[in-house]
């Protein structure tokens, strides 16, 4: 029987032995041959590789096939598209969308946010993260009638304003959003929370960048976590870590609110 090919290979013949995929691997995976000086695959090291394609990036001759694939099936890079102020005025103007239009976000918008939050980092490059989209009004609708009881037994005063509110018409819980983002990963995962926090807020930015607002709900990932919530239809296995509330906003912000600025320490300092 045919054995299948390595996921993992170097063409001799294109390999001109410039070393960059050693630079850049970092399981240190690939080696020069003593023979000839061009790059080789290390067998005792190879279980390591985390697929995350640097060497395809990086390989000047298109040497490296990775998964069926080489530098030839990847996008140009073609350096950095904005410039440090306009990246500044991206991530300031990111604020917490309080009230959100009915018109709702085109698809294509969303999904365009979603293929650009797909390039967050992730632990050990697993990319556990999954996504779903809710902007169905009955299915967003059921979905706030599921989180009200949790609020009306709330213990705190703070908890049990959001079913007051509901009472008297106003929605505090999805703030009238359109669109409901959840984010998950497999249960037992072992970064599947970091790694969808993080998704989550690229996510927010490649929003903001397409005219869409949004707000974190933390609301409906706290209560998934002590119910199921059947409006989610969330499939088997799998744990919600982040949801957002998405939409054009209903009213636009003509200045930015203050920030302190980060408190850093360095090297000895101890005392913030």
């Amino acid at each position: 029987m045919e054995q299948p090919a390595p996921f993992l290979t170097v063409d001799q013949e294109r390999c001109t032995g410039c070393g960059l995929c050693e630079k850049a691997c970092r399981r240190f995976i690939f080696e020069k041959s003593p023979e000839n000086g061009k790059s080789t695959i290390r067998q005792d090291k190879v279980s390591l590789c985390m697929h995350c394609g640097q060497c395809l990036a990086i390989c000047p001759a298109f040497a490296i096939r990775l998964d069926g694939m080489t530098g030839k099936d990847l996008p140009e890079d073609h350096g950095p598209s904005v410039d440090p102020e306009q990246l500044s005025a991206l991530i300031k103007r990111r604020r917490s969308t309080g009230c959100f239009s009915p018109r709702q976000p085109e698809r294509s918008l969303l999904l365009g946010a979603v293929a650009d939050a797909a390039y967050t980092p992730s632990a050990s490059n697993l990319h556990s993260v999954r996504w779903k989209i809710i902007d169905s009004p009955q299915q967003i609708e059921g979905l706030r009638q599921e989180l009200l009881p949790y609020y009306r037994d709330g213990s705190t005063e703070k908890v049990r304003s959001h079913y007051v509110n509901a009472e008297e018409g106003r929605d505090s819980l999805l703030r009238g959003a359109p669109c409901v983002i959840l984010a998950m990963a497999p249960v037992g995962a072992p970064w599947g929370c970091t790694d969808c926090a993080a998704a989550v807020s690229y996510l927010e930015l490649a929003l903001l960048a397409r005219g869409i607002g949004s707000c974190w709900a933390g609301s409906i990932v706290q209560v998934a976590r002590s119910r199921p919530l059947a409006s989610l239809g969330l499939p088997e296995g799998y744990a919600l870590h982040g949801a957002l509330m998405a939409g054009y906003p209903a009213v636009h912000w003509r200045r930015l609110p203050l920030r302190s600025p980060g408190r850093v320490l360095f090297n000895e300092d101890a005392s913030l």
